[in-house]
């Protein structure tokens, strides 16, 4: 399960990365900035788990100027963000498939919602 909660933290903080990127280019856009919130509430619940088992959460690989995504054009950074937001809804599906403690699979829905909720329908909208 430790390696699972690495890569889903690890797909946060990319996500993360994207947003600011993409508002740092094109300015303070929509959907990127309703997402951006929702997306750091999804950080933090991840967080709880590891404050709650003797865990570490892995760096942030994604933080400094290192790391670029460039995009043409906001549409085409949705294209982008709705194929990554989909992955990430599925890899929390496959997370909570594998039964975690009912603490852990409760934030584990609901980041899941949230992902489709909030990530998967703003980049559909946007395309």
């Amino acid at each position: 399960m430790s390696a699972i909660l690495d890569s889903l933290v690890v797909d946060e903080y990319r996500a993360a990365a994207r947003y600011q990127h993409v508002m740092q280019a094109f300015g303070t856009v929509s959907p990127f900035n309703e997402m951006e919130p929702v997306q750091a509430a999804r950080v933090q619940a991840l967080m709880q788990i590891y404050r709650q088992y003797p865990a570490f959460p892995p760096p942030n690989p994604f933080e400094g100027p290192q790391y670029m995504e460039r995009y043409a054009s906001v549409a085409g950074a949705c294209e982008v963000a709705l194929e990554a937001e989909t992955a990430t809804a599925e890899r929390y599906a496959r997370a909570v498939a594998l039964n975690p403690p009912a603490t852990v699979q409760k934030i584990l829905r609901y980041n899941r919602a949230s992902t489709l909720a909030f990530e998967v329908a703003a980049a559909t909208r946007c395309r």
